[in-house]
């Protein structure tokens, strides 16, 4: 048995590195649980706003969510829909940065991986250059 998985060992590691890493796996798994609710916050504030209060429809959802089990289309009828779903994706577009405004990424940490031809060659069981 490995000594630090003895019982009565403290779960907290004694080396600095291993508790620097633990603590910092604590902190990106808060920010991502506090991320992913965010996001989901804003998604369904967009569709609640967007989709109920401008266009007037309601998608069908499960009854035993709270939901309706019918779609309810408001008096507008659906023609508001594709108008509101490219208008939201000319937003997206907008607050993005194109391309060419990106940084590049680091192709030298990813070219070490990729085996050359000659050594391919030799693994196939080709021949030596």
């Amino acid at each position: 048995m490995h000594p630090s998985l003895r019982p009565g060992r403290a779960l907290i590691p004694r080396d600095v590195r291993q508790r620097r890493l633990l603590v910092d796996a604590v902190i990106l798994g808060i920010a991502a649980a506090a991320c992913a609710w965010v996001f989901n916050l804003l998604l369904g504030f967009v569709s609640v706003s967007l989709l109920e209060g401008l266009v007037g429809y309601r998608p069908p959802g499960l009854p035993s969510e709270g939901g309706v089990a019918a779609e309810l289309v408001g008096p507008q009828g659906l023609w508001l829909i594709p108008l509101v779903t490219t208008a939201g994706g000319l937003l997206v577009g907008l607050i993005t940065p194109p391309a060419s405004l990106r940084r590049p990424r680091d192709t030298a940490r990813t070219r070490r991986f990729v085996p050359s031809t000659a050594s391919a060659e030799r693994c196939a069981g080709g021949s030596h250059p």
